[in-house]
């Protein structure tokens, strides 16, 4: 009843409807379990609406309630309400809360031995490792519930387990893993059904991009979105749509356009508030400004990474500092722009993204402050600064590890750096690059 009654639920900003709190008040009559249901839908639905205290007060209380069920014969009623619970908590940013619910509901979805449930369990511990930034993780979970759904046939479940390992594989910057994983789930793609957060064709429209196809992307998502106040969107996610609108726009060369939909991404997050969905707005606008106003589109950027950091998106928190870092070169701010790209390699090495990783090194290899053209450098002269302060922990005998924390960087990163410095010095170890350093 809930459910159905939902499907006519008003935009944000109105009343909650009156038939939901009615549904959740005769189900406290039936008992703490269906009460907890009642509860826990109702919150995904709020959330997805953007009213994030009704929300929250109804995944607390919905919590609350779950932890009175015990014995075998609530099994059934607590594996349902806690994965409620699991993607109501995702949409309002709280992953580690939304894990927790994920992680307690499958152990008693396989003791059940029902791989229905387990592979919906499977697809949320993924989207929400995704969220996080742990793709391993979320690599791992979604290749479970892609064997789950595989032997239980049932295409539905098998679009959306393709659709997350394409998931992980995009933040991972795997494009050959993500067109082949899209590719699956696409033609495997069930009839039209309601927008929701995590939607595969999100993902079939952020493939279209990465195949070249700005224009389909566009589309795309303009289609299943209901046009470009993305009406049938959750109002969550819409500051997240309308950045993959700006930067399919700026690909197709339309400035213009990507500046109309960073406004609309601007528009869309007043009704939520959340730190992700700002931070989401931020990195829209950041991308639109770059090619007329770097040095506002820098100060944009580093608000995005501040915000989707806070909101433990840090991947997306490290493609914002890239988008500092090529604002802050545009604007011939060579030092800053290096700094920024360091920055994003390192979050982006921590997560294993090794391709956006050396992407940002990159980048900030490309920069070139002005200098004389002679003498010729020799020696540590050779060096960029970062590739000199790298040398010059090394001569004070610290490890990898050490010299990591000390300069706010990955170890792989700094094993990058020394590999640079030992080619330029013409050295093969560490030894040798000190006694470089001592003659």
């Amino acid at each position: 009843m809930l459910i159905s009654e939902l499907a006519e639920t008003p935009e944000p900003g109105s009343a909650e409807p009156a038939c939901a709190q009615d549904v959740v008040d005769v189900a406290s009559l039936h008992g703490a379990a269906a009460q907890a249901l009642a509860l826990a839908v109702s919150a995904l639905d709020a959330a997805e609406r953007g009213d994030l205290n009704p929300a929250t007060r109804a995944l607390a209380r919905a919590t609350e309630l779950l932890g009175t069920l015990v014995g075998d014969e609530s099994v059934h009623d607590r594996v349902q309400i806690s994965i409620w619970l699991g993607f109501g908590a995702s949409m309002i940013e709280r992953y580690q809360d939304a894990l927790s619910h994920f992680s307690r509901a499958l152990p008693l979805a396989r003791r059940a031995k029902n791989s229905l449930w387990a592979t919906r369990i499977l697809v949320g511990l993924s989207a929400a490792h995704c969220c996080l930034g742990r793709l391993g993780e979320a690599a791992a979970h979604a290749a479970l519930a892609a064997e789950h759904a595989t032997t239980l046939g049932y295409d539905p479940l098998k679009e959306v387990a393709y659709a997350a390992q394409a998931r992980a594989a995009l933040l991972a910057g795997d494009r050959e893993a993500v067109l082949h994983a899209a590719g699956k789930a696409r033609r495997l793609a069930t009839a039209v059904h309601p927008l929701t957060w995590n939607d595969p064709r999100l993902l079939f429209a952020e493939a279209e991009l990465l195949e070249g196809h700005p224009r389909r992307c566009i589309e795309l998502l303009l289609d299943i979105a209901e046009g470009p106040q993305l009406l049938a969107a959750p109002a969550i996610i819409r500051p997240e749509i309308y950045e993959l609108l700006v930067r399919a726009s700026l690909i197709e060369g339309h400035a213009q356009d990507a500046l109309l939909w960073a406004e609309h991404a601007g528009a869309a997050v007043s009704s939520s508030g959340l730190t992700g969905s700002t931070g989401f707005a931020h990195l829209a606008h950041s991308q639109a400004l770059l090619p007329a106003e770097p040095d506002a589109a820098a100060t944009t950027a580093r608000a995005a990474a501040d915000a989707l950091n806070r909101a433990n998106r840090h991947v997306e928190s490290a493609r914002a500092r890239v988008v500092a870092g090529r604002a802050l070169a545009a604007a011939g701010q060579h030092e800053q722009a290096s700094t920024e790209f360091e920055r994003a390699a390192s979050l982006f090495d921590v997560r294993g993204t090794r391709r956006t990783r050396d992407e940002a090194l990159a980048h900030g290899a490309r920069l070139t402050p002005d200098a004389p053209t002679i003498p010729p450098a020799s020696g540590l002269d050779l060096l960029s600064r970062r590739e000199t302060q790298v040398a010059e922990q090394v001569i004070r005998g610290r490890t990898n590890r050490e010299i990591a924390r000390a300069l706010s960087l990955s170890p792989r990163t700094v094993e990058t750096y020394l590999a640079r410095v030992f080619t330029k010095l013409n050295a093969s170890c560490r030894a040798r690059s000190e006694e470089r350093r001592v003659g």
